[in-house]
């Protein structure tokens, strides 16, 4: 080729010895035969020379093409694999990255986390459990004691002023008495243990009939009146009174006592003491004639030592603490290990759809994106941050701010709730249990839908049980307690108790409306709306069932070496052929500026060389004819 080359360039400078008019289309004229001759033989070896040199110039460009094409191919393939093993890595279960070496930390550590919060969670449960049983019990010993009649199966009620003036001073003698007749342990919170006085109050109100009220017409105001009921205090000169009753909105008795708290030793506590404010409340606010009575009991902790004391209390205060810190600390690194992790699902599937859409030419949907982040590590971080929460109020409570029992509770429970659903993640991986996380996720969707239709009819029955049965049946007297009782109903609970519980008085129209109500909910609600969401799931098993696994998504079939065919935005269908795949590659990463120039240059000089060729071909083939 170096020959063909070097002839090549003594022909062009031959080529500059022949004399040529200043229109190279004019032909070549020839003093003779013999010059005619020799010019058409120097024209032809000029012409193959410039053609040699061509078609030289096309082999070369076409090897450095093939050469960068081979280099694109290879390296498509190079990023092909090296991404392909990241996506298989990033699947690959806790199990799989075990036999390939890598210590299972974060399971690891999620294991112990169950183990302590827990036992966390049990702690906190019985020292709650015998805390709130305490006061229950308190409250019902209360009950008993002071409320003349009181009957845990109802509620007591008063009619007449003999009525309220017995409870009062039955209240009062107990009161004084209630060292000697209690079974529990109370105690008066006066001096030495002295009996501090009751205090009658009554809540006036105004009212517009009554010439005699306190209150002026347009005082909207309440005002509360209170006697120290000592022995000169009558109460039968204010119940006797004339309009008294039409004044009031209620008669309040107030007194407190003291009480020890000894169940907390059986929870390795400290024995308690309390102050316990007693309400008697008398309640006239619907000045209906009937007068219902209800007991509201307050507690305040002793900031100081109760008779009975541990000396250990303090160390088993510290060690619950210690233990709550270690819980703290523990959910903090799992929580930690789970954002990292989500992070970094986050990061590689950014990358995945830079590839996907440089070298395939392809674009990763929204769900496609959502397949990298594993959903379980939201579930483990949302629990971890209730675990640390609530154990932080639980420190507090360990110091006896009582305040915060319920709120702990709640985010306990949610807590130890997520934390063992978490347990499901490790099921997921075994195919004979992954079947229901599989079924719900399948179904989750159509059964969305069907709740959504469903609620609104459910809210219609619930405001129309509400406003028509309400004022005749126990079970419809508030909306929250209608939706109540039609779910036991739906439920197949307590059906004939709900039938029969209409009250005859409530007219014949009302009593038909109940039954042809009852009857149309439960059977409408059980034999279609139950039916119907059975199914859903059942139809979902089944054809999962048949199927035997998901279909393979865009992720899963690329890790697998596999190519689908996709749709794009417009509708059309991408081509599955690696061939038309790397092309398509090829051609949109020579499409940078470099590549752009030598492309244009290579096209140029075929031109130049082309436009010198013509008009000597032309004056060649004049001068052969001549």
């Amino acid at each position: 080729m170096t020959e063909e080359v070097t002839s090549s360039k003594k022909i062009l400078k031959r080529l500059g010895s022949l004399k040529m008019s200043d229109d190279v289309n004019e032909p070549l004229l020839c003093k003779n035969s013999a010059s005619c001759e020799a010019n058409s033989k120097n024209g032809s070896r000029v012409k193959n020379g410039l053609q040699n040199i061509i078609n030289i110039w096309r082999k070369k460009v076409a090897a450095r093409h093939d050469a960068d094409a081979k280099a694109k191919r290879e390296k498509n393939l190079h990023e092909e694999q090296k991404m392909r093993h990241k996506l298989e890595y990033h699947f690959l279960t806790p199990f799989e990255k075990y036999r390939r070496g890598r210590k299972p930390w974060k399971l690891a550590i999620q294991i112990l986390k169950i183990i302590i919060v827990t036992i966390q969670v049990s702690l906190f449960a019985v020292d709650r459990f015998a805390f709130v049983t305490y006061f229950k019990h308190t409250k019902d010993s209360f009950n008993h004691l002071f409320i003349k009649g009181w009957h845990d199966d109802y509620f007591i009620s008063y009619y007449s002023r003999k009525d309220v003036l017995d409870a009062v001073n039955f209240a009062k003698e107990r009161y004084h008495s209630v060292e000697d007749i209690s079974i529990g342990t109370y105690a008066y919170i006066g001096k030495n243990e002295s009996i501090t006085p009751i205090f009658y109050c009554s809540n006036y109100r105004y009212f517009g009939h009554n010439p005699y009220q306190p209150i002026q017409r347009h005082d909207v105001n309440r005002k509360k009146v209170c006697y120290n009921m000592d022995a000169s205090f009558d109460p039968a000169k204010l119940i006797y009174e004339k309009n008294y009753f039409e004044r009031i909105d209620s008669i309040d008795l107030h007194f407190k006592l003291s009480s020890i708290y000894l169940a907390g030793i059986k929870v390795f506590r400290a024995s308690e003491c309390f102050t316990f404010n007693i309400t008697l409340q008398i309640d006239n606010t619907k000045n209906d004639g009937r007068l219902p009575v209800k007991l509201i009991v307050g507690h305040i902790l002793w900031t100081s030592k109760c008779p009975v004391y541990r000396k250990d209390a303090k160390a088993v205060t510290a060690s619950l603490q210690a233990f709550d810190i270690t819980v703290i600390l523990v959910c903090f690194i799992s929580c930690t290990l789970c954002v990292r992790s989500v992070f970094k699902s986050v990061k590689l599937a950014k990358r995945a759809k830079a590839y996907f859409k440089e070298y395939r030419d392809e674009t990763l949907t929204r769900w496609d994106m959502l397949q990298f982040i594993n959903k379980w590590f939201l579930v483990i971080v949302i629990s971890d941050c209730l675990s640390i929460v609530g154990s932080f109020y639980k420190i507090l409570i360990d110091e006896r701010d009582l305040d915060y029992y319920n709120p702990c509770s709640i985010i306990f429970g949610l807590a130890v709730l997520l934390v063992w659903i978490g347990l499901l993640r490790f099921l997921t991986y075994l195919k004979a249990y992954n079947i229901l996380m599989i079924t719900l996720r399948v179904a989750a969707p159509n059964l969305l839908r069907f709740i959504s239709c469903v609620i609104f009819i459910f809210l219609g029955f619930s405001f129309c049980g509400w406003v028509v049965l309400g004022p005749y049946h126990t079970k419809f007297r508030t909306m929250l307690l209608t939706m109540e009782c039609l779910f036991s109903l739906l439920n197949g609970d307590d059906m004939y108790p709900t039938f029969t519980k209409v009250s005859r008085s409530s007219g014949t129209g009302v009593l038909i409306f109940s039954k042809l109500y009852l009857y149309g909910f439960i059977s409408f609600f059980i034999y279609v709306v139950l039916s119907t969401f059975i199914s859903i799931v059942g139809d979902t098993y089944e054809r999962l069932k048949d199927l035997g696994r998901l279909p393979d998504t865009r992720i899963e079939s690329f890790i697998l070496g596999k190519r689908r065919e996709s749709i794009r935005r417009t509708g059309k269908r991408q081509s599955v052929c690696r061939g038309c795949a790397r092309s398509a590659a090829h051609a949109s990463t020579t499409s940078s500026p470099r590549a752009i120039q030598s492309s244009y240059l290579d096209e140029s000089f075929e031109k130049s060389l082309r436009s010198s060729l013509d008009p000597i071909e032309a004056s060649v083939e004049s001068a052969s004819l001549e």
